[in-house]
């Protein structure tokens, strides 16, 4: 049977894995204060729509 070891990562791909993980974290936290801000907005906004429908003011 063969066994075959990792070999140790090099610096560059090492960085870059960093850094695709910095940016993956980055965006989720764009992400949910993006959703965060813009939920109360979009909420409202659906209130609007629905009472000008149903003929409210």
């Amino acid at each position: 049977m063969k066994f075959y070891t990792a070999r140790k990562p090099t610096y560059a791909s090492r960085s870059l894995i960093h850094e695709v993980a910095s940016i993956k974290v980055f965006l989720s936290k764009a992400s949910f204060l993006n959703n965060f801000y813009y939920g109360w907005d979009a909420e409202w906004e659906y209130r609007v729509v629905r009472d000008k429908l149903n003929g409210k003011k």
